[in-house]
């Protein structure tokens, strides 16, 4: 289960790493906004993380998808996958494709 960014940036780097918890929250935000095709955000809290689609050229604000700590690698990836999918078709619809 990852309970905060440094267990989160662990699971996402495959295993231990010595990191601060606030670089981690660094690492992780520049990850998840490098490694998505819409360049999705992530925001945390003491609650837990809050994932969010981007659709440049669009004036919608999509849902965040929000997972409380507790939660494992597989869960994450899935809501990314979700947060990501919905900032490409976003995308698409505000571009006309």
């Amino acid at each position: 289960m990852i309970n905060n960014n440094k267990e989160l940036w662990e699971a996402m780097m495959g295993g231990p790493v010595e990191i601060t918890e606030e670089a981690a929250k660094a690492a992780v935000e520049k990850a998840v906004f490098k490694d998505t095709q819409c360049g999705c955000s992530i925001i945390s809290d003491s609650a837990g993380v809050s994932l969010t689609g981007y659709a440049e050229g669009s004036n919608v604000e999509l849902n965040p998808k929000i997972l409380f700590w507790g939660f494992t690698y597989a869960e994450f990836n899935e809501t990314l996958a979700e947060a990501d999918a919905e900032g490409v078709a976003e995308w698409h619809n505000a571009n006309g494709e």
